[in-house]
């Protein structure tokens, strides 16, 4: 089921209106709307903070909602200790260990050297990001991003900044290898911060196993 129908559904089971829940994490109706119209509108276009929001409010991790695995639980990806690092710094320190300036990483990524410097200083400028931009990030982070490759047109919607283009061989949200990619870069760590100890490496953001 497409997470657009996922959250419907979920909502109806709540006994929920649309409104209501729009008006709890700040969007329009009109917006809300679109969530639940669009299987990509929750990934493109609605703002990380508001995406954790809406989790809260339907009850689900974030991750569920979004249908990502959480890496260091599935013993994918080693757990390392910059992943303990808030996203401003873990963003700062995994840059510098590709060996990337600031206008590399935003030549790689979905954002300007402009916002890569902001999202070094502000640990809560990802939340202000949609997820889509976030794994661009983290995909970029891996050092995979290739700059003029593969260009499209087409504009990314973005929440906070002038639209930049995106490369037109990347896998959609639901899957593929830009998934793959992302998820060794810690999105765990980028785009929540830890709220539960987690069964295999401390600081991840999924709750323990039973």
């Amino acid at each position: 089921m497409d997470i657009n129908k996922r959250i419907e559904s979920r909502r109806l089971k709540l006994g929920l209106s649309e409104s209501q829940i729009a008006e709890t994490i700040g969007i329009s109706l009109d917006s809300y709307c679109d969530i639940e119209w669009h299987a990509d509108e929750l990934c493109r276009a609605v703002e990380l903070r508001r995406i954790k929001q809406l989790s809260q409010i339907l009850g689900l991790e974030t991750f569920e909602l979004l249908s990502i695995h959480c890496p260091f639980c599935n013993a994918d990806t080693a757990y390392l200790e910059e992943y303990r690092l808030p996203p401003n710094e873990l963003i700062r320190v995994t840059r510098q260990k590709v060996g990337f300036s600031q206008q590399e990483l935003g030549d790689r990524s979905d954002f300007h050297d402009y916002a890569i410097e902001g999202m070094e200083r502000d640990p809560d400028y990802l939340d202000r990001s949609t997820v889509e931009s976030v794994l661009d990030l983290a995909t970029a982070l891996t050092g995979c991003g290739k700059p003029g490759l593969d260009e499209t047109d087409a504009p990314q919607p973005h929440s906070h900044e002038p639209s930049k283009p995106i490369r037109a061989g990347m896998a959609s949200h639901r899957g593929g290898p830009r998934w793959a990619i992302a998820r060794a870069a810690g999105p765990c760590r980028l785009m929540l911060r830890p709220t539960r100890d987690c069964a295999s490496a401390p600081g991840c953001t999924q709750p323990r196993r039973r």
